[in-house]
């Protein structure tokens, strides 16, 4: 990796406004100058055509600025798209030294997810289908409405083709290997062996310290989950019933006094915790797993076939293709002769093979600029690697201009009001320190560029709505039980603000990871009288989006 400028640029520090000034700078150099580069000889790739599209109109922008109208002109005949495109391009140009055919057609990723959900139902044999519903039964495998969930299988077989797909994995006993090797973990070792008669046992044992207990007259919350726990006992299969059982407080106050003798307590539990780390359980799961990558590595073959059939490429099979171009010298000797300069957006949602593509371009031509913030990476799903994509922009900057390599920061806001711009650090502080650690702050603070250059904008500071968004960081307070906040800390929170700050129900907004987080979070408010707004399905014609989004125009324009 060699002759690499890799640009740090946060949400609204002007990275487009960099990368194109900086490409239209260097195109309106002098002919002789060792820096000029010719519209033809850019290579630019982005995550979205119109990201694209976009930084291509904007550069010629720039160029008109300078009167370099035939520059501007030509800035359509460079490689500008996406990675996929411009992997295509190159493909169909070189498609000879793969042993490719030239009229190969893409399949996109929507065919994909087609091909994909009504393949995977053929892939089992009626043997894997008996399995799988004795699996369910046996750990009480629910869906979302905690009905049982029948097809559970195809959720973790999906999953496991499309990382196959997206890392390019065709041998599975590595992921095998580890996925047993937590397993063994969790049944610590699998050293207890259980018959049909110690599971009866073990069952009997709950049940009698739950009467014991219920006997007691007195109630304590362990008393109450282990009555809610065996009237759902009949809708429980053995295993579950014990792993629930297993997870209840063992000591006083938990339990009534004079009840249970703490040592039946304890042999009770000791016995429910067998079962679950048992011989049997582990078994279970291991052939689970056996199963499950061995279906993943049958639709492989089936999916390549497919291809092979229907002469048709995925996008992932483009990105390794462009790789193998790149391997062969005479290709990449011909692309660097081609074109000079290389520019990567979002650089920090790049998969592993992207990365290898970028570095192996680096190597044919002078200069590459990669901007990327590991904040706003968004695309794990379709396989990209935020840590390899850290690693690789840290190796970067530790270079300190050796083999041309430096990092630059871009380290001013330029679209929010200076309020929201310190509320975005505080957040973001907190969040990211377990990954920046020590160089947190100068990773993610930005400054507000209306507060540092007020002279560039057309409203006047003061005349912008004071506090339009105030953040209220809710993680600072812990429980003493836990380091998880819980939702009735957040709703408790919620109520102090409102009744001892005097903020208006109606300008506070929670938000969460999940549907399921903030579902708790509008029943723990409830509970203390709070009514709250809650839509469970996103209508762009609805009130709170409406309202949502006039906020959110006036948080950057207050003035229209």
């Amino acid at each position: 990796m060699k002759n690499v400028t890799y640009i740090s640029a946060g949400a609204g520090s002007g990275k487009t406004y960099t990368l194109t000034t900086k490409l239209a700078k260097l195109i309106s150099k002098d002919r002789n100058d060792p820096e000029h580069v010719d519209p033809e000889q850019v290579i630019l790739t982005t995550f979205t055509v119109k990201a694209a599209n976009e930084f291509k109109e904007k550069a010629k922008a720039e160029l008109y600025k300078i009167g370099k109208y035939d520059e501007a002109s030509r800035l359509d005949n460079a490689l500008m798209g996406t990675i996929h495109s411009v992997a295509s391009s190159l493909i169909q140009k070189y498609w000879y030294t793969i042993g490719l055919s030239p009229k190969q057609a893409v399949m996109d990723d929507a065919a994909k997810t087609t091909y994909i959900n009504q393949s995977i139902a053929n892939i089992p044999t009626d043997a894997d289908l008996k399995f799988f519903a004795r699996f369910r039964k046996l750990f009480n495998v629910v869906n979302s409405e905690n009905k049982p969930d029948h097809n559970f299988w195809k959720s973790h077989l999906k999953d496991i083709v499309e990382k196959s797909i997206s890392f390019d994995i065709t041998d599975y006993s590595t992921s095998i290997d580890e996925s047993l090797s937590i397993l063994k973990k969790l049944c610590n070792g699998t050293s207890i062996h259980m018959d049909y008669g110690q599971r009866e046992e073990a069952i009997e044992a709950m049940i009698s310290v739950v009467s014991t207990c219920r006997e007691s007259g007195k109630k304590t919350t362990t008393l109450d989950a282990l009555d809610s726990l065996q009237k759902r006992s009949r809708h429980l299969d053995d295993i579950e019933w014990c792993a629930e059982f297993a997870k209840i407080d063992k000591g006083a106050p938990a339990f009534p006094k004079n009840t249970a003798p703490i040592s039946i307590i304890e042999d009770a539990k000791q016995k429910a915790e067998d079962l679950w780390c048992s011989q049997e359980v582990y078994g279970l799961q291991e052939e689970y797993i056996r199963i499950i990558f061995r279906l993943a590595k049958e639709w492989n073959e089936q999916y390549k076939q497919y291809k092979l059939n229907k002469r048709v490429v995925d996008f992932n099979d483009l990105e390794h293709y462009m790789y193998e171009l790149l391997k062969d010298s005479n290709v990449a000797a011909e692309i660097g002769r081609t074109y000079t300069h290389l520019f990567v957006d979002e650089f920090q949602d790049c998969s592993p093979i992207q990365v290898s593509i970028f570095m192996a371009l680096t190597d044919v031509v002078k200069k590459s600029y990669w901007v990327g913030d590991t904040k706003q990476a968004i695309y794990g799903f379709r396989g990209s690697d935020t840590a390899l994509t850290k690693a690789v922009a840290d190796s970067i900057e530790q270079k300190n201009g050796e083999d041309g390599c430096k990092s630059e920061g871009l380290k001013k806001s330029w679209r929010s009001v200076p309020t929201l711009v310190k509320a975005s650090n505080k957040a973001f502080t907190e969040i990211f320190r377990p990954i920046f650690k020590d160089k947190t702050e100068e990773q993610v603070h930005l400054e507000s560029a209306m507060e540092l250059h007020p002279e560039k904008f057309d409203v006047k500071l003061e005349d912008r709505a004071e506090n339009p968004l105030r953040y209220l960081n809710i993680t600072e307070k812990r429980s003493s039980r836990s380091t998880k906040l819980k939702v009735e800390d957040i709703a408790q929170y919620i109520k102090n603000i409102i009744e001892k700050e005097g903020v208006a129900p109606s300008d506070i907004a929670v938000l969460g990871r999940t549907g399921y987080d903030l579902d708790d979070v509008q029943m723990a408010l409830t509970d203390i009288g709070l009514s709250c707004d809650r839509e469970t399905t996103l209508d762009k014609g609805s009130k709170a989006c409406q309202l949502m989004l006039a906020l959110t125009t006036l948080t950057v324009n207050p003035l229209g």
